[in-house]
């Protein structure tokens, strides 16, 4: 094709990034640094590390990031920011769930009661668990606080919404089931608890603690920074190099900033010290690139736009030579991406060429990287920047099944022209709650106190069946407090090398585990987005007050987070289903009617599993629940866990025998609870819970009721 275009006399297309084509005008002396996708050569991260250390080697400036990082790991922001904001009642409880309290030990919790109650307990050294599982009666249930003490502890609730009907129920229910938990003891703290201060809030957690045996001492300030100063130095790192990569992406110079920081209120002290610091690194940033003759690609944007707004209109690159002042047609793709410095760049180009047309191909429903410094204005204002400019609208989806389309119309109305679908192939949208999933007693053993494991293991064995490719997609690089009794987070690889054991290299070849931003432009048979909850979509990271000079706030964030959830949910070809918990992402609330509960026995166990026989032991018929409570203490102590469904049990799997069914029976003879127990019925089952014989034991004798063949 390029030699015959060029045997007719025709220019060959150029097709480039912005980057290129700002590399082939300016051919910059200087050093280009950046980070290479694969992050082996972090050039870039390098650069800007070597200033921040200099500025670290100065007390006084340890000294100010301390205050910083301290005072924004106590900080109430959700208070704080409702203070200067108008919201109605909706966008505020929206805004209220999409934020998450952060605390001193790094854990994102529920609310501000619970970061206190957290902040408390890291400050006086005591030992905790955050929403540890605990089954009650076949529920996942995690209550805030777990404080271990020995063979029971101390729980700590805080109840933020008393006076709901529903939720004082649900109360009362746990005030009961703890009070009959023997070895443990319930701490209820309320929001009035932190009316009076922190000074009266500690005191009263600290005789509360202190009478349920767990001494309260407070660790200094000095001990408390130590513990966490690592993380804090390094988070503040993050935040200084996201807001100088925003400013040069924003085309901003030191006396720009300078002016929207005179013109700007911070919310607090915290964000006023921690922009005063960071315009001094990003002014010391730029004095570097220029002493050490180095660019990097923001800078070398500017530059290619300065040097065509000159009236240079050449670019030499290695496949060939091109002229901006000749060219008749550009085409610019994912335009909803676009930035400040692509439009610096090419208006130039415009200036210098007004005959050359443009045509911008892009979809503001996918404008996901603002935090790249993409700026949703240029495609919201098309007419406007590209004057004289036409709008055509291409609304038919060829990807996904009816079903999904609609989906991602109902996330996003209200936000332009609904997407129609053009294929018919049927499709479906299922809900997968974790707080209503019952796993079966080897779920339970194999992974205690996790419920998603067995869920996501369970999907992904119908899921593979028909040769399909599956995505199972993540708001963040790792699930968050729900994955396990005592880990607050785990990352997806981790969580991925748990969900594929088993799998052939076929099936893992067909599976993709990975983010939502990561994963767009791609598609799937089947996605499952992972964490479908609140404080996951919409996210709205803690940090991002100090990014309020340069345009953030919480509109604008939410709406992001809702073109992120729209991308995770359109990314299905076939099949969307959402996992998600007692607490649903506010953007489920749009898709009402259109999902259904995913029905479990569609999804069975993997057959890979089916090495065990499971064991359960509930009562004969007609003879209630006396049979089994008098034998629950030697079943415990065998092992077994209690399963409250149609048929209450005590449920424990078993290597499944090399003879018959009868042969594990008679090893189960020899139980305490089998030689004493009376009116006992015993099923076993394979792993699916498939009844493969049923038998009654009283005091010892056994009688087989039935025995599959």
């Amino acid at each position: 094709m390029k030699r015959r275009l060029e045997n007719m006399g025709c220019e060959v297309p150029h097709a480039m990034t912005f980057h290129s084509l700002a590399y082939a005008i300016v051919h910059p002396e200087e050093a280009l640094i950046y980070d290479s996708p694969d992050e082996s050569r972090p050039a870039l991260s390098r650069a800007f590390q070597r200033v921040l250390n200099t500025f670290m080697d100065d007390e006084g400036f340890r000294s100010d990031v301390r205050s910083i990082m301290m005072g924004h790991f106590r900080a109430d922001w959700d208070r704080l920011s409702r203070s200067g904001l108008t919201m109605s009642e909706d966008d505020g409880l929206q805004f209220r769930r999409a934020l998450p309290s952060e605390t001193l030990r790094g854990e994102y919790v529920r609310s501000f009661g619970e970061k206190a109650i957290a902040n408390f307990l890291f400050e006086h050294d005591i030992a905790y668990h955050y929403e540890r599982n605990h089954w009650w009666g076949g529920r996942n249930y995690r209550p805030d606080f777990t404080l271990p003490t020995g063979p029971g502890g101390i729980v700590i609730e805080y109840f933020g919404l008393a006076g709901d009907p529903d939720y004082d129920e649900e109360t009362a229910a746990k005030r009961s089931y703890w009070q009959d938990k023997q070895g443990w003891t319930l701490v209820e703290l309320k929001p009035t608890d932190l009316v009076g201060g922190a000074a009266q809030f500690s005191s009263r957690l600290t005789t509360l603690l202190e009478a349920g045996g767990i001494p309260c001492r407070r660790l200094s300030e000095n001990e408390i920074w130590q513990r966490i100063r690592d993380r804090a130095i390094t988070r503040f790192a993050r935040m200084a190099r996201t807001f100088v990569g925003r400013c040069r992406k924003a085309a901003l110079g030191p006396d720009d900033l300078a002016q929207m920081l005179n013109a700007h209120q911070p919310l607090s002290d915290v964000e006023s010290a921690f922009l005063g610091l960071a315009k001094a690194i990003f002014v010391a940033y730029l004095e570097r690139l220029v002493a050490e003759g180095e660019e990097d690609f923001d800078g070398l944007l500017e530059r290619a736009a300065a040097k065509v707004a000159a009236g240079t209109p050449h670019f030499e690159r290695k496949s060939g030579r091109g002229d901006l002042s000749k060219m008749r047609f550009v085409m610019v793709d994912e335009f909803q991406d676009f930035s400040p410095l692509f439009f610096r760049l090419l208006q130039a180009a415009r200036q210098l060429n007004p005959s050359m047309q443009i045509c911008c191909v892009g979809d503001d429903w996918q404008a996901i990287n603002a935090f790249a410094g993409a700026t949703i204005g240029y495609f919201d204002r098309f007419e406007f920047h590209m004057a004289p400019a036409e709008r055509l609208t291409i609304a038919s989806n060829y990807r996904s099944a009816p079903c999904v389309v609609d989906a991602g119309n109902r996330v996003m109305a209200g936000c332009g022209i609904a997407a129609r679908p053009a294929l018919d192939h049927p499709g479906e949208i299922t809900l997968a709650d974790l707080s209503v999933f019952e796993p079966s007693v080897s779920e339970r053993e194999r992974s205690p106190g996790v419920a998603i494991t067995p869920v996501v293991r369970r999907i992904l064995a119908r899921a593979l069946e028909n040769n399909g490719r599956v995505a199972l997609l993540a708001r963040r690089n790792y699930i968050p407090y729900y994955l396990g009794k005592d880990v607050s987070a785990a990352t997806l690889d981790a969580c991925s090398r748990v969900w594929t054991e088993g799998l052939s290299d076929d099936e893992t070849g067909r599976l993709t585990v990975t983010t939502a931003h990561k994963y767009k432009g791609l598609q799937a048979d089947t996605v499952v987005i992972l964490d479908a909850l609140p404080r996951c979509y919409p996210l709205l990271h803690p940090d991002w007050v100090f990014m309020r000079v340069l345009g953030d706030n919480v509109q604008k964030l939410i709406e992001d987070e809702r073109r992120l959830f729209y991308v995770a949910c359109t990314r299905a070809v076939r099949s969307l289903i959402l996992v998600t918990d007692s607490e649903q992402s506010p953007f489920l609330g749009s898709l009402s009617g259109l999902y259904q509960p995913i029905d479990w026995q569609m999804y069975p166990q993997p057959s890979a599993e089916s090495a065990h026989l499971v064991v359960q032991v509930g009562s004969q018929p007609g003879l209630g629940t006396t049979p089994t409570f008098n034998a629950k203490d030697n079943l415990k102590a065998a092992g077994f866990q209690f399963f409250k469904r149609t048929w209450p049990y005590w449920g424990k799997s078993f290597r499944r025998p090399a003879g018959s069914v009868q042969s594990l029976a008679s090893e189960l003879s020899t139980h305490a609870w089998a030689t004493t127990g009376k009116g006992l019925e015993v099923r076993v089952c394979d792993a699916g819970d498939t009844v493969l014989a049923v038998l009654w034991v009283d005091a010892g004798n056994w009688q087989t009721r039935s025995l599959a063949q």
